[in-house]
Formats: C-alpha cells, sequence, structure tokens
C-alpha cells in the first residue's frame, strides 16, 4: 500500500517543523506550504488530503482552492478550526464554491493520531501520474523557489570511544517538505548551475556555524557536501575560501565531502580541485563510500583526510546481508592510509557497538539525534 500523502497549508514554521517529523515518523509523508507561490509544488507532491489553516489561506483570498479545482478535484479538504469562526466557515464555502470535496473539519494543533486516522479514510489511487518527490522539486525549480526553500541542519558526529562530540554536518532540508532526502536535492534532477546555487547557501551557513562554534569555544569540526560535478566546476574552492576570511575560521575546521556525481566527466579535474582545497588547509572527506563513485581505486587517487562509510553497507553488514569481511577491509584501507574513517546510520545501541567492535574511528546516526538548526545548537547564532 502507497504511504498517505498529507499537504498542509500552513505557515507557523516551527509549529511544521515538529509536525512534519512527527507525521513522517508515523508513515505519513507530509509537505507543509507557507507561501502561494509554493502551492503548485505542493499539488506536484500528490497529496492525498489538504488540510488548510483558514488564517494562511485568507491570506492569498483562498487562492489554493481553484488550483486544487483544476490540478486535484477529487482531492478531499479538511478545515482546520479557527479562533475566527466566521473565516473557517468562509473557508468552507470558499472550497465549496470551487467544487473542492470538503471531507471535515479538525483541531488545532493537530493531533498526529487524529490525522492518522483521517488518512486511512482517503484513497491513495487518485493521484496525478508522476506525482512525488521529483515532481515537487522540479515544480520549485520551474517556480524558482528551491534556493527560497532551503534550510540548513547540522547533524552531530562522534568519537566511537569516548562518545564525545567531534564535528557537524551540514545537512539541507526543504523546509516544506523536510523528509526529502539531500541526496534528491543534489541530484541529476537539478541544473548544475542551481546546484552551484544551493551549495553556496551551504557554504555560508555552514562557515557561519563554524565561527559561531569557535566564540561559544567549541572547537568542533564543520563537514559541509559538495558534488564531485559541482567542486570540478571550478567555483566552489572560491567561494569557500570567501566565506573562510569573512567570518575568520581557521580553514582546519571546515571539511568538504565530496559526494558521487555521474555528470563528472573530467576526473582528473576534480583531483586537481581537491589539492586546491587541500592547499587551503581545508579538510577532505569521501562521502557514501561503498556506492557508485566512491570505489577503492578512484579514491586511491584522492587526497583525503576522513572516509565515510554509507549506512547501507554498514547495514548489510551488520545484517549479514554482505561479509562482513568487506567492511573490516575498507577500515584497514584507512588505517593503512593513517585516514579516519566514519560510519554512518548508527541509531541503535546493537549498531554502536558493532561500529566500535569494528575499530571505526567515529560515527553518526539518529543514536545521537536528528539533525538540528544551528541556533538550537550554539548559545548565539551570529
Amino acid at each position: 500500500m502507497a504511504e498517505p500523502r498529507i499537504m498542509f497549508l500552513e505557515d507557523e514554521e516551527a509549529f511544521a517543523r515538529s509536525l512534519q517529523d512527527d507525521l513522517e515518523q508515523g508513515g505519513l509523508a507530509t509537505a507543509c506550504i507557507a507561501s502561494p507561490e509554493d502551492q503548485a509544488a505542493g499539488l506536484a507532491f500528490g497529496p492525498d488530503m489538504i488540510v488548510v489553516n483558514p488564517e494562511t489561506s485568507v491570506k492569498d483570498a483562498f487562492g489554493l482552492f481553484p488550483k486544487v479545482a483544476v490540478a486535484a478535484p477529487s482531492i478531499p479538504l479538511i478545515v482546520a478550526h479557527s479562533r475566527n469562526l466566521e473565516l473557517s466557515r468562509s473557508a468552507t464555502q470558499a472550497a465549496r464554491d470551487n467544487a473542492v470535496d470538503v471531507l471535515g473539519t479538525i483541531d488545532r494543533p493537530y493531533s498526529a493520531a487524529a490525522l492518522a486516522e483521517l488518512a486511512e479514510t482517503c484513497p491513495t489511487g487518485r493521484r496525478a501520474e508522476g506525482a512525488g518527490d521529483e515532481a515537487f522539486i522540479r515544480a520549485l525549480i520551474a517556480n524558482d523557489r528551491l534556493i527560497p526553500n532551503l534550510a540548513v541542519e547540522f547533524q552531530s558526529k562522534h568519537d566511537l570511544k569516548s562518545n564525545a562530540i567531534v564535528g557537524f554536518e551540514a545537512l539541507t532540508r526543504l523546509r516544506p517538505r523536510r523528509a526529502i532526502s539531500p541526496e534528491l536535492i543534489f541530484s541529476q534532477l537539478v541544473d548544475v548551475d542551481v546546484e552551484f546555487a544551493a551549495t553556496e547557501v551551504v557554504i555560508g551557513t555552514a562557515v557561519r556555524f563554524a565561527s559561531a562554534l569557535r566564540h561559544a569555544g567549541r572547537a568542533h569540526t564543520v563537514s559541509l557536501n559538495c558534488s564531485a560535478a559541482v567542486l570540478a566546476g571550478g567555483h566552489f574552492t572560491a567561494r569557500l575560501d570567501e566565506a573562510i576570511l569573512r567570518y575568520r575560521v581557521a580553514p582546519q575546521r571546515i571539511i568538504v565531502e565530496v559526494t558521487e556525481d555521474s555528470r563528472l566527466a573530467d576526473f582528473d579535474q576534480l583531483v586537481r580541485r581537491i589539492e586546491e582545497l587541500e592547499s587551503l588547509g581545508v579538510g577532505i572527506a569521501i562521502d557514501d563510500f561503498g556506492t557508485g563513485m566512491a570505489n577503492l581505486d578512484r579514491v586511491s587517487r584522492l587526497p583525503f583526510s576522513e572516509l565515510k562509510i554509507d549506512k547501507s553497507i554498514f547495514w548489510a553488514c551488520a545484517e549479514g546481508r554482505i561479509p562482513m569481511s568487506m567492511l573490516t577491509g575498507i577500515l584497514e584501507f584507512c588505517r593503512a592510509r593513517h585516514t579516519k574513517s566514519v560510519i554512518e546510520g548508527i541509531e541503535t545501541n546493537v549498531q554502536l557497538e558493532q561500529a566500535r567492535l569494528l575499530g571505526a574511528d567515529y560515527g553518526q546516526g539518529f543514536y545521537w539525534g536528528r539533525a538540528a538548526p544551528p541556533q538550537f545548537l550554539v548559545p548565539v547564532w551570529r
């Protein structure tokens, strides 16, 4: 059975963030649309149900309803109760005037249990062909709304022996659809120029976060991802150097995680760009090792200080689906090169103990908590 999808028209960002996370963990795919400019993307997401806050909808004169009537007329609408009862009645009437089916009402703050119960009554077979996360991203790009909707959060990285935090990784999120994988945001769906603009957002936030950590007296590294295609393009190094100088951050506090990219045509050019970063004093990590471009033959040609083992490889070894010797061989490779190893995807005590027994240096994963906005992690977000 397809995962139920709910679209919210809701403009309280802090509330939407926690709501999205709770619903996603409960098996409900969620998009929370705050701006009228993003409503087309919300409908491209292919919702099975739309929950409307009248106080948000009235700001564009209930402009969502005629769009629903055209794009998704069979999708039922739930109207949230407003403190202004007349406003709730107006929203319901405006929906009906546009021949949009109003299934009922719901209280705010929303209950995850109540939403799950409502979702069960909405069939998932009425979505337009091609609807989903890829269509959502394409619609954002078509309306020049991808970059304005980007947010950067940070996940901690831990020493597996002491459990101490040794660094943070910048992770890109889309505010309206937090569950979308960053790998999809930085993929062939996105033109390289748009991807570079998104990467610039990450550079600025990550280096600024490193500066905030320094002011807080915390000597942690901050990692940021860059696709091989963007890095080989030549502008990334200059932008990173500018940010480091602007925020007065020691280059050694920044690690660039090079990610796989099938668009890369010139591997030698990538090597030269990585060498430029190394000459600045920036650390280099190979991300998602064990997939695609990240294989021993190519990686052995790159200067790097850290190798990150993709969670799919770790999980497959931990569950016995592939030989554990594969993972121990990777870790031996790291030790022979005097580089740090990072196991991604640690979520349980059992996985933590497995990673420790393997002798990896560092770990990341939900075991230590989910990624958080920078203002949640430093006392003063400069």
